[in-house]
């Protein structure tokens, strides 16, 4: 059967061209139509899920930049984890998919129409900023290829990624764990998918490179950016997604707490003693009241730095009151007064920069200890 199938579309393809990928709707039409007779097997309903979810398209979009052996394990094992299914059935997707349009390969790299801008209105201007100057040109952010294990990805921004695997944690902090907040309850989170998050916070160099400005208190390069608003944040992430070609986002709350604790149920992920955040981040009583250099201090187990301290950061999430009922994937309410920042920064005690800590602020507040670090997926 699979062999009939790939004939079937490969005739679709050498008919309609490579382009027919991005009409999505004509695509899966095509393909009940020629695939009639095989409409109820497993390969057909795959194919046709892979399409109508955009892991075709996300996969044609990477074709032309990342080795096919790459995009197979990478696509593959995404495809897996999103929909729990077989490893071995969404390995041969990709492998149909690949086996079809990879002789293409130089045509819909120069022939693919332009990406299209977001259509999003714009953010309300914020008071805390100036107006920021005219955007400079902006090259197309362009994405090396990952490393052997598929583990770290590095964009044109010189911003580094680490993959982060599918799991299961205890979000929030037990009672007994020294300055907690009552907001903090303890409740187990699965997240059911992979992604990649940035290793750094958004330095200064690189918020400059996509806007254009430097909205900064501390200057520095390398220091994190700061004095950025919620709605700042998605004027960036606009920007950037407008040239690249992949799709960049600011953590949920749920994903940010999962890579600082690393596996682990302690208040750090070193443990429970604020005397040796000394060697993981800059804070009240290391900082000098000032923003420093990322990547200063040591890593956790993950390979994330600054995580701890130096600027809070962030999140997607609204405000909400956590459960007490296993969740997966948490989101956060769809609307709400107050967004929320992880992680304390330079101007924090140690007991504020714990991996359950929460930070509720307005959106539009910007402060020269909050900033951004980004989730790419792909």
């Amino acid at each position: 059967m699979s062999s009939e199938i790939h004939t079937q579309l490969q005739a679709i393809v050498q008919r309609y061209g490579p382009h027919i990928y991005q009409d999505r709707r004509r695509l899966v039409a095509l393909l009940k139509d020629m695939l009639a007779r095989q409409a109820r097997s497993w390969q057909v309903k795959l194919l046709i899920l892979s399409i109508e979810d955009g892991v075709l398209e996300r996969l044609l979009q990477q074709l032309h930049r990342i080795p096919e052996p790459l995009l197979l394990e990478n696509h593959a094992r995404s495809f897996s984890e999103s929909f729990q299914i077989n490893p071995d059935a969404t390995r041969w997707v990709i492998q149909s998919w690949l086996a079809c349009f990879g002789p293409y390969k130089a045509e819909l790299k120069s022939r693919a129409p332009a990406r299209p801008r977001p259509t999003a209105a714009p953010a309300p201007p914020v008071k805390a900023n100036r107006e920021p100057p005219p955007l400079p040109q902006l090259e197309p952010v362009t994405a090396e290829s990952p490393d052997a294990k598929g583990s770290l990805f590095r964009n044109s921004l010189k911003m580094t990624f680490v993959r982060l695997n599918p799991g299961r944690f205890e979000m929030g902090s037990p009672e007994s764990e020294r300055e907690r907040d009552n907001g903090e309850r303890l409740h187990p989170v699965t997240i059911t998918h992979s992604f990649y998050l940035q290793n750094t916070p958004v330095t200064q160099e690189q918020w400059q490179a996509v806007m254009g400005s430097n909205p900064s208190h501390f200057k520095g390069d390398q220091h994190p950016v700061e004095n950025v608003s919620w709605p700042l944040c998605e004027q960036f992430l606009e920007r950037l997604n407008g040239h690249s070609e992949f799709r960049y986002r600011l953590p949920t709350e749920a994903e940010w707490e999962y890579a600082a604790r690393a596996g682990k149920d302690s208040a750090y992920f070193y443990g429970d003693s604020p005397s040796s955040l000394e060697r993981y981040g800059w804070y009240q009583d290391n900082a000098d009241q000032q923003t420093h250099a990322v990547q200063q201090k040591e890593a956790n187990p993950w390979g994330l730095y600054d995580l701890y301290g130096n600027v809070r950061e962030w999140c997607q999430d609204w405000y909400a009151p956590y459960p007490e009922s296993l969740q997966q994937d948490p989101q956060g309410p769809t609307k709400g007064n107050y967004k929320l920042c992880r992680g304390g920064s330079w101007k924090f005690a140690a007991a504020h920069c714990r991996s359950a800590t929460r930070h509720l602020m307005r959106p539009g507040v910007a402060s020269s200890d909050i900033g951004l670090r980004l989730v790419m997926a792909i």
